[in-house]
Formats: structure tokens, C-alpha cells, sequence
């Protein structure tokens, strides 16, 4: 399979990933009842504090500003914004299954390991509450981080180019917009 049909397979998987997500109880992303809910202590600090103050100190126990600052960016749409916020989301999802199609078909230089895993991490119910829920753009926007940054550091490889600075700055914005991706950079 040449890179070209890779690249087809994962536009259809990330299809299916925007597909399987957005047919969610009454047919929206953002209508899953159960998980139609958003922190209101979230939206207060997103009302109540600058750009600056999320820049430049923790909010809650963590020190994540691309976090806030993306979800900063979506009250800028005023009551729109947690629709909005859940179409971002979901819109994060189908990119993050785009680019888990491409590095595994990478790794395994199979298509059928590359279709699997990423039709399988695409649909899995496990992700429901990443794409539903406002709150959880960490989950997805880190994914899409750490996941821009592995294909960046594996293309700069294959080019011959020993230059990590764009991974390694990639794997830093994941890193403070979840902390968990702490573990990943180890």
C-alpha cells in the first residue's frame, strides 16, 4: 500500500470517527444526554479570568494553559460557545483518528493493522464523553498534540533530518495542555 492509499483510509476512518459521534442519542455530538452536562465552575473561571492569568498561573491543580486558552477562544462565541465547543471536539476526534490511521500505517507499513486500530479507537463508546463533553478538549486536543508530534519526529527521521525542534515543541503544548502527557514524553 503505497502512502496515498494510506491517506484514503484514513480519511475514512476519520469519516466514520465524525459519523459515529455525531449520531449520538437525538443526532448530535452535543445532545447525548447523559453527558450533556459541563462543569459550571469551568465556564465561571472561562467568564472570570484574562488571557494573562491563564497564561501565566495555575487554574485548579494544574498548570494547563493551551487547555483554557482553547476553551477561552470558545466564549469568545458568547452563548454559543459550549455548542461550539462540543462541534470543536468533535471536529479534534476526527483528526485525532485521521492522524492514529497514518502513524500506525507508519509503524506497521500494514493497512489492515492501520484500518483496524484506528476504525476501532474511531467508534469505541470509550470516547463518548472526550467528544460530549466540553470540558474533556484536554483529552483530544493532547491526543492531536502528541499525535502531530510523533508523525513530525518519524517524517524528520525519514528525511534524514535530525532537527527534533518542532516535535519536541509539539510534545510540549501536549504536555501542558494534559498532564498526563508527561508519561508519553518519558
Amino acid at each position: 500500500m503505497t502512502r496515498p492509499d494510506a491517506m484514503r483510509i484514513a480519511l475514512w476512518i476519520a469519516a466514520a470517527a465524525l459519523l459515529a459521534h455525531l449520531g449520538l442519542s437525538s443526532g448530535t455530538v452535543w445532545s447525548y444526554g447523559p453527558l450533556n452536562y459541563d462543569d459550571p465552575q469551568l465556564l465561571v473561571i472561562l467568564d472570570q479570568t484574562s488571557v494573562a492569568e491563564l497564561v501565566t498561573t495555575p487554574t485548579w491543580y494544574a498548570y494547563k494553559p493551551i487547555y483554557f486558552l482553547s476553551l477561552k477562544i470558545d466564549t469568545l462565541f458568547g452563548d454559543s460557545a459550549v455548542p461550539f465547543g462540543h462541534g470543536v471536539n468533535w471536529l479534534l476526534h476526527g483528526l485525532a483518528a485521521f492522524l492514529l490511521v497514518l502513524l500506525l500505517y507508519d509503524i506497521f507499513g500494514s493497512r489492515w493493522i492501520a484500518g483496524a486500530a484506528g476504525l476501532l479507537f474511531a467508534v469505541h463508546p470509550v470516547h463518548v464523553e472526550n467528544v460530549a463533553w466540553f470540558a474533556e478538549r484536554k483529552d483530544v486536543l493532547s491526543l492531536v498534540l502528541v499525535l502531530f508530534a510523533h508523525r513530525s519526529y518519524r517524517m524528520g527521521r525519514e528525511l534524514g533530518r535530525s532537527l527534533a525542534v518542532v516535535p519536541a515543541v509539539l510534545l510540549l503544548l501536549g504536555c501542558i495542555t494534559k498532564g498526563t502527557v508527561w508519561s508519553y514524553a518519558g
